[in-house]
């Protein structure tokens, strides 16, 4: 499949703006699940949101803002995206896959819109996560790689 926007999908410039995120989540079966926004990230009440995801039309350019817990500063990955009907694939494969493993956030996400857009939720299956690695003291125990869901919900909280 082609990743440009011709697969009966809205131009890239239907989807700018900014988006916060209100919940993002790693649920694992038989292990205790992960709420990677109240557990790793910090949030910021004033403008703009963060944690928060940017998409720019024009380049079909997206970042991903964040700041993790205990951070002095914001941390953004930067990266493509592409539209298709009801679906938006962004794509952060350039990013360092260190620096992607602070989220557990796989190389491309796929986000369905909702809402004529203004709702971008991730319902998606990453494999082979070490959650030992990712937090020792919560899951030092785990002797091997596990696979799990990322769930992410974004809200559209400013047109650019």
């Amino acid at each position: 499949m082609a990743c440009d926007s011709n697969g009966g999908g809205p131009p890239p410039s239907d989807l700018e703006g900014t988006y916060e995120i209100q919940e993002m989540r790693f649920t694992v079966s038989g292990v205790n699940n992960f709420d990677i926004l109240a557990d790793t990230l910090m949030a910021s009440d004033s403008p703009p949101p963060s944690p928060r995801m940017e998409f720019f039309g024009g380049n079909a350019t997206v970042n991903l803002i964040y700041r993790l817990e205990g951070s002095p500063g914001s941390s953004l990955l930067s990266g493509q995206f592409s539209t298709g009907q009801d679906r938006v694939t962004a794509d952060f494969s350039n990013v360092s896959e260190e620096n992607r493993f602070d989220l557990l956030l796989p190389a491309v996400v796929r986000l369905q819109r909702e809402n004529s857009g203004a709702r971008l939720v991730v319902n998606q299956e990453v494999r082979d996560v070490n959650l030992r690695e990712y937090s020792s003291d919560r899951y030092g125990g785990l002797t091997q790689n596990v696979n799990g869901t990322l769930r992410m919900e974004l809200e559209r909280v400013q047109a650019q």
